[in-house]
């Protein structure tokens, strides 16, 4: 497995990924994301701020996530005991690729490169219906 900062070309292969994880979410009757979020926008934006990250595996693409300081407005009112942190979001593998592991491997590997930064904290952005998601965190 390969994790590395997104090139523009990947996203529509990224956006393929994520129609797939929104149509499967929907079979499991987990109604976190949707046509409309996130949004190509919105990966794309990620991707220009080098938050987004490409998961390969034997150089195919097989998911995304995004890493970076940002958090919705209810983390926002939360006292936090430490400010070097970073906010996963967006974590996806495809969903034919699923239930291998890759998303615990990606997990363990953000958390080594953000220690070898100094940063001690990670927060996780993750729909608490999704039964799936807390369950591999």
């Amino acid at each position: 497995m390969l994790i590395k900062n997104t090139d523009y070309q990947e996203l529509n292969t990224i956006w393929e990924i994520k129609q797939n994880c929104v149509e499967y979410l929907s079979y499991l009757n987990i109604k976190t994301w949707d046509e409309k979020y996130p949004s190509f926008a919105l990966f794309e934006a990620s991707q220009k701020k080098k938050h987004l990250y490409t998961i390969f595996e034997n150089e195919e693409i097989i998911g995304s996530v995004c890493v970076d300081q940002e958090m919705s407005d209810e983390y926002a009112q939360i006292s936090w005991s430490n400010e070097s942190y970073r906010t996963i979001h967006r974590l996806m593998i495809n969903p034919k690729m699923q239930g291998r592991g890759f998303g615990k491997a990606v997990m363990n590997e953000i958390e080594k490169e953000l220690i070898k930064k100094g940063i001690s904290t990670i927060r996780l952005a993750v729909y608490q219906h999704n039964i799936y998601a807390n369950l591999m965190y």
